[in-house]
């Protein structure tokens, strides 16, 4: 079993460590004869500072870049998109999982999980991503997969509209 014990918060002006009261209230900055430290004789004590630590998900993460890398959508992402290939992966892997997940989440998601672009993808700056992807593009890359395919497989790739199957629409 760990224990934790808080002495400080880092001063995000000068980066120094602030001691607080265990309650997050202020004090001052800690000396450097504040923590005890074991050194060798004669050898000067310098605390350095606290590096933040950060944890993330990364194992889907794994997981889906070994089955990209093994049916050759990344390299076919890269060839065709180089540019913008590792955002495309990122929200890839943000919708397999869910694919109902909206993107406006993405920012929430890709702070708790590793991925391809490693930051944050804004809903805004995704539509201006799917928006640059031309025709052209799409089918150079369906083209490239397309000759990756055995003779038992296959692509589909529908482009048709719920709405056009529906029954409420009026018959002219």
């Amino acid at each position: 079993m760990s224990t934790q014990r808080l002495i400080g918060r880092l001063d995000p002006n000068t980066g120094d460590v602030i001691e607080t009261d265990g309650r997050r209230r202020g004090g001052k900055p800690l000396g450097e004869t504040s923590v005890p430290v074991k050194a060798a004789p004669n050898k000067p004590v310098k605390i350095q500072q606290f590096i933040p630590v950060e944890r993330k998900f990364c194992g889907a993460t794994y997981l889906f870049e070994a089955i990209s890398d093994k049916l050759g959508l990344t390299s076919d992402l890269k060839s065709c998109f180089p540019a913008t290939y590792k955002m495309l992966l990122s929200i890839a892997y943000y919708l397999i999982p869910d694919g109902s997940a909206p993107l406006f989440r993405f920012g929430e998601w890709a702070s708790l999980h590793t991925h391809p672009y490693g930051r944050d993808i804004p809903s805004q700056l995704s539509s201006k991503l799917f928006a640059c992807i031309t025709e052209d593009e799409k089918m150079k890359f369906f083209q490239m997969q397309g000759r990756r395919r055995l003779e038992n497989e296959y692509l589909a790739y529908d482009t048709s509209s719920i709405s056009s199957y529906s029954e409420q629409q009026r018959r002219s």
